[in-house]
């Protein structure tokens, strides 16, 4: 009897079918989790792929996306590392066997957190002929201060005169602002 590897009784077992005509983008998410870290896929023109990516440890399907071929596709996944499986057309074979041209990268990808503020994410090109390309891609995330968070600046009309915030908060009438800060997300590589 011919075995198969997990991922693809995932397939067969848990990731139903997309319709025909499937719309570009996210069909599911199934692992309850946030999805935070990008995947960026590349295709060309008229070559429309099915994404399947499936748990590397468990085998089971954990998110499905239709991507039209040559318009720009970019998904946000949950953390974890997932076996990927791109295949021709927008229908999952549903015999579980990988059809013709179906694209498997044969390392898992890990998304997660990678040092300060970075999350970590993966583009995958299959412009070119043979193998998939696939390069780190990742977000950025830095703090920047919200100025209005402190109150009104000196000089404003209806400001309190320098000095006078200090006096109030001595007395106890005031409290100084606790600054707030905004998240700041940029692509880095």
């Amino acid at each position: 009897m011919l075995k198969r590897p997990p991922f693809l009784a995932a397939l067969l077992l848990a990731a139903l079918p997309a319709n025909a005509g499937s719309d570009h983008g996210l069909l599911w998410n199934r692992t309850g989790l946030p999805a935070v870290f990008p995947l960026q896929v590349q295709t060309l023109d008229g070559e429309d792929r099915s994404l399947l990516l499936t748990d590397a440890a468990t085998g089971e399907a954990a998110l499905a996306a239709f991507i039209e071929g040559g318009r720009f596709f970019r998904v946000l996944v949950p953390p974890g590392s997932y076996r990927v499986s791109l295949a021709p057309g927008d229908i999952w074979a549903e015999d579980g066997e990988p059809q013709n041209g179906t694209v498997e990268l044969a390392a898992p990808l890990t998304f997660g957190i990678t040092g300060a503020g970075r999350k970590a994410g993966y583009r995958i090109d299959l412009r070119e002929a043979g193998e998939a390309q696939v390069t780190s891609q990742g977000i950025c995330q830095t703090l920047r201060l919200d100025p209005g968070s402190l109150g009104q600046p000196w000089g404003r009309i209806d400001s309190t005169p320098p000095g006078g915030r200090a006096e109030e908060f001595l007395r106890g009438d005031e409290r100084f602002p606790a600054p707030e800060y905004v998240v700041i997300s940029r692509p880095c590589d």
